[in-house]
C-alpha cells in the first residue's frame, strides 16, 4: 500500500507513520512537500508520477501504470 500524505497535514502524516509502524513490509508512506490534502500530483507532477507509477511497477509488473 503507497499513502501519499499531505505535507501541510500533520495530522494524515502521523496517522500514515502509525499503519507504516504495523506493518512495515505492506505499507510504504510519501509525504509531499507542501502538498495539500488530495493536491499531491498538483503540488509535485513530476515526483507524483515517478513515485506512482514506480509503485505499480514494482507490485504489478513494469508498465502496469501506465494505463
Amino acid at each position: 500500500m503507497l499513502l501519499i500524505t499531505a505535507g501541510t497535514v500533520d495530522t494524515e502524516r502521523l496517522a500514515a507513520e502509525f499503519l507504516e509502524r504495523a506493518a512495515p513490509d505492506a505499507v510504504q508512506v510519501w509525504t509531499v512537500p507542501g502538498a495539500g490534502h488530495t493536491a499531491a500530483l498538483q503540488a509535485a507532477p513530476e515526483a507524483w508520477k515517478k513515485r506512482v507509477l514506480g509503485f505499480l511497477d514494482a507490485w504489478l509488473g513494469p508498465g502496469s501504470g501506465r494505463g
